[in-house]
C-alpha cells in the first residue's frame, strides 16, 4: 500500500521553512529542481529551458521556492489553506488564455500527477502518514479536474493584486464544488484605460463580473491612504479624496454595467494594510486608523448610491461586495496578516475571506441562478420537529428566505413524508397558498417529483430539493441528477439563497405562484366544459382579454428575458441582449409589441415578444416568441395582425417573417402559413393582396400607447 511505500522516514514533513531555503538548504534545492519537471509540460518554460535562457537552478528558484514552502506547510500543519495556495500557484503555471474548459482544467490536472510522481519519488517509499495524506489529495485533486460533469464559469476580474490572492484559492474551493472558473483579467491603475480595455470585451459573455476598485494599494489615492507619513496631510482633504475615490470607481462601474448583463459585484473598502506582524506594522496601522475608518464609511455610503444610480438607468445587476462584513468577525491584523511574502507572492489572510464569498457567489449561479421551482421538506426543514408528534417551532428566518424568494418569481412546492391531516401553518410566515404544488404522503419523497414536472409542465433541471434527511437527498440525486440537493442544516445553503434573492434584483412582473394556481383552475374548467362546446365557446366562457402595446424603458429587461427563455415558439430561435433591446426600443426603424393577457382566473402577465423593422420596402421581424402557457388560444394571430395594419399604416404594403427549425419549436412552424404568409425564396411574405385572417372572437383585444 501507499502508506508501507513512504513509512521509512518523516525527513519531508520537516523541511526547513523559507528562511532555510534562502540558505540552499540541500534537500530543499534538490526538491524544487525536481519539480522542473513538472515545469517542463508548461510549453513557454519548456522553449525557455531547451533555449539556455534560464537554468534550471534559475527556474527552480524563481518558480519552486515558494511551491516548495505551501508543499512543506500543508505536510506539516494539514491546513486547507496550503492546499489552496499550492493549487493556486500550479493553476498560473498552466494559464493559458488560448485554453477551453477541458483544455485548462486537464493542464493543471497534468501538473498536479507530475508533482505527485515527482514527490513520492522524492520521498521513497518513507515519508509518514503527513506525505501519504498529500499524495492521497493530490491524487483527488487530479481526479476533480479530469471529471467530465465539470461545468465552467467566465469570470471578469477588475482590479488589482488581491485577485492573484483570491484567484488561487478560488481554483481549490470551485474545484471541490465540481465547477471551474475562466478567468479574464483587467487590470490597471487608470480608471480611463481600464474603462476602454472593458469595452473591447463588448463580445464576450461573463457569467460574473468582480471589480475591486479600491482593496490594498489599487489606486493612487488608496495607497496614500495606507502610508502613514502621507495620510498625515490628507485629513484635512478627506471628503475630496472620498470623491475622487468614487469618481474614479464610478468611471469604471458604469463602463461595466453598460457593457455587461451578468451580476457586477463592486467592492467597497475595508482599506485593510497587509503586514508581517512587526512592530512598525502595527504602527502604521494605528496612525492611519481613524483616517481609514471615516474614508471607508464615507466611500460605502457613497458606493451605495453610485450603485443605485446605475441600476436605475440600466437594469438591477449592479451588486455591493461588502468588504466591511469581515471586520464584524476578525481584527484587521488578522485580516491582513500575510500567509507568505516572498518575490511577487504575497497572500493574506482577507484575500482567503474574499475567495470564500466568491466562491459561494459563484456557486449561486452555477446551481440555483436559473432555477424555477424549489421543493421543500417539512420536518425539521421549514420547522424544527415533527408536526405529527405534536407541536413544532417554525423556522422563520428560512421561511422568510423563500417567502421572498417566491415573490420575485422563484415557485415552491411539498414533497413530504407526513400525514396531511397534521399539517398546518399556524405560527408560520408560509401558509398553503403560497405553494403550487403539495404531495404529503408516507410514500417515498423521490416518486413526487415526475408529477410535480408534470402537472407544473417543467423540467427536473429547474428543481432545487431542500432536506433536512441526507439519505433522502441520496436518493433524489441518484434517480435525479438535474435536481440540485441543498441541507437546509447548512448556514451556506441559506447564504446562497440570500445571493440568489439578491441576484433576482426586482424580481418577476407577475406573481408567479398564482399564476400556476390560476393555470390549474383554468385547465379544470377547460376539461369539465371540453366534451360541451366546441373550441370558441369553451374559450369564451374563460373572458381571455389579450392587451397588445409597445414596450417600454421598464420592460427591456423582461422582454429580453422572455426572448431567452422561450424555445417552443421562438420563430428564429433568437436569442438577445438588454443593450440590443434597448437599442431596439430608441430606434425609429424598430418596434417591440408585447402582449400580455388576463382570464377570469388571473393575470399571465407578458406572454409574448414581437420585434419588427420597418425601412422603405416593408416589415420583417427577426424575433417572435410566445409563452407556452398560451399555446391554442391564437394570440399570434392578433400579433401578427397588429404589425400587418401598422406596416400598412407606416407606407408599407409588405411583411416577412422567418421560421428557423430546431428540435424543438415545432409549434410556431405552421404560424406565418395559417396567418396569410406565402413562402417565397426562404421566407414568409405578406402583402394586402394576401387572405384576411381576423382576430380570434373568443379573445377581448386591447391596445395600449
Amino acid at each position: 500500500m501507499l502508506s508501507n511505500r513512504i513509512a521509512r522516514t518523516d525527513a519531508f514533513s520537516f523541511l526547513p521553512r523559507l528562511t532555510a531555503m534562502k540558505r540552499k538548504h540541500p534537500e530543499t534545492e534538490h526538491l524544487q529542481i525536481a519539480l522542473n519537471a513538472t515545469a517542463r509540460l508548461v510549453p513557454r518554460f519548456a522553449k525557455r529551458i531547451e533555449s539556455g535562457d534560464i537554468s534550471e537552478k534559475e527556474l527552480a528558484e524563481q518558480e519552486h521556492a515558494t511551491l516548495a514552502h505551501y508543499l512543506q506547510r500543508w505536510m506539516q500543519s494539514g491546513d486547507p489553506v496550503w492546499r489552496a495556495l499550492y493549487l493556486g500557484e500550479r493553476a498560473k503555471m498552466a494559464y493559458d488564455p488560448a485554453h477551453r474548459d477541458d483544455e485548462r482544467d486537464r493542464a493543471i490536472a497534468g501538473l498536479v500527477a507530475s508533482d505527485r510522481h515527482i514527490l513520492e519519488t522524492f520521498h521513497g517509499h518513507n515519508g509518514g502518514n503527513s506525505a501519504a495524506n498529500v499524495l492521497d489529495e493530490l491524487s483527488a485533486i487530479v481526479a476533480r479536474l479530469n471529471d467530465p460533469a465539470r461545468q465552467s464559469l467566465d469570470v471578469l476580474f477588475v482590479g488589482d493584486c488581491l485577485f492573484l490572492d483570491t484567484t488561487a484559492f478560488l481554483v481549490d474551493g470551485m474545484s471541490d464544488i465540481g465547477v471551474s472558473i475562466r478567468p479574464v483579467f483587467v487590470t490597471d491603475k487608470n480608471p480611463a484605460g481600464i474603462a476602454t480595455t472593458i469595452r473591447t470585451l463588448s463580445q464576450k459573455q461573463f457569467d460574473a463580473v468582480f471589480y475591486s476598485p479600491f482593496t490594498y494599494e489599487n489606486g493612487l489615492v488608496t495607497a496614500t491612504l495606507l502610508n502613514p507619513r502621507a495620510a498625515i496631510g490628507t485629513r484635512l482633504r478627506r471628503d475630496e479624496i472620498v470623491g475622487a475615490m468614487l469618481a474614479e470607481a464610478g468611471m469604471v462601474t458604469r463602463a461595466l454595467a453598460e457593457t455587461f448583463e451578468a451580476p457586477i459585484f463592486v467592492h467597497n473598502t475595508a482599506l485593510i494594510r497587509r503586514h508581517t506582524g512587526r512592530s512598525q506594522d502595527a504602527l502604521a496601522r494605528g496612525l492611519t486608523a481613524g483616517l481609514r475608518r471615516s474614508v471607508r464609511d464615507a466611500v460605502d455610503t457613497g458606493l451605495d448610491n453610485l450603485i443605485a444610480g446605475i441600476n436605475a438607468d440600466t437594469f438591477p445587476h449592479v451588486h455591493k461586495f461588502d468588504e466591511l462584513r469581515f471586520l464584524k468577525d476578525e481584527s484587521e491584523r488578522s485580516l491582513g496578516l500575510y500567509y507568505h511574502h516572498h518575490g511577487g507572492q504575497h497572500p493574506a489572510r482577507f484575500g482567503a475571506l474574499v475567495a470564500e464569498a466568491y466562491a459561494l457567489i459563484l456557486k449561486t449561479i452555477a446551481f440555483l441562478r436559473k432555477k424555477k421551482l424549489i421543493v421543500c421538506d417539512l420536518d425539521n426543514t421549514l420547522w424544527d420537529g415533527v408536526i405529527g408528534d405534536g407541536d413544532v417551532q417554525h423556522f422563520v428566518d428560512r421561511q422568510e428566505r423563500l417567502k421572498r424568494l417566491k415573490e420575485k418569481g422563484v415557485l415552491l412546492a411539498i414533497a413530504s413524508k407526513n400525514d396531511p391531516r397534521n399539517v398546518h401553518w399556524e405560527g408560520g410566515v408560509l401558509g398553503e397558498g403560497d405553494f403550487v404544488h403539495s404531495s404529503i404522503s408516507w410514500r417515498p419523497k423521490v416518486v413526487a417529483f415526475p408529477e410535480i414536472e408534470r402537472s407544473l409542465n417543467l423540467k427536473r433541471k429547474d428543481f432545487v430539493f431542500l432536506d433536512d434527511r441526507a439519505d433522502e437527498r441520496a436518493l433524489v440525486e441518484e434517480a435525479y441528477p438535474d435536481v440540485r440537493t441543498l441541507d437546509p442544516v447548512d448556514p451556506r445553503t441559506w447564504q446562497m439563497m440570500a445571493i440568489w434573492d439578491e441576484l433576482l434584483g426586482d424580481g418577476s412582473d407577475i406573481d408567479r405562484t398564482r399564476m400556476y394556481l390560476d393555470r390549474a383552475a383554468r385547465q379544470h374548467a377547460q376539461d369539465v366544459a371540453a366534451e360541451e362546446h366546441d373550441r370558441g365557446s369553451l374559450f369564451a366562457t374563460l373572458g381571455l382579454e389579450v392587451t397588445i402595446r409597445p414596450a417600454g424603458r421598464s420592460d427591456i429587461k423582461r422582454a429580453a428575458e422572455l426572448v431567452n427563455r422561450t424555445n417552443q415558439f421562438n420563430m428564429t430561435a433568437a436569442r438577445t441582449t438588454f443593450a440590443e433591446m434597448k437599442g431596439w426600443s430608441e430606434s425609429d426603424s424598430h418596434a417591440i409589441y408585447l402582449a400580455s393577457m388576463r382570464d377570469r382566473f388571473g393575470d399571465m402577465g407578458v406572454i409574448a415578444v414581437l420585434v419588427a423593422s420597418y425601412d422603405d420596402r416593408g416589415a420583417s421581424i427577426p424575433v417572435f416568441v410566445l409563452s407556452c402557457r398560451v399555446f391554442g388560444y391564437d394570440v399570434e394571430t392578433v400579433l401578427l395582425n397588429t404589425v400587418k395594419q401598422d406596416a400598412l399604416a407606416r407606407g408599407c404594403g409588405l411583411v416577412a417573417g422567418w421560421h428557423v427549425e430546431t428540435m424543438v419549436n415545432a409549434p410556431c412552424r405552421d404560424t406565418y402559413a395559417q396567418n396569410g404568409f406565402v413562402e417565397t425564396g426562404g421566407q414568409w411574405v405578406w402583402t394586402e393582396a394576401c387572405p384576411r385572417i381576423d382576430d380570434p372572437k373568443w379573445l377581448d383585444v386591447r391596445s395600449a400607447a
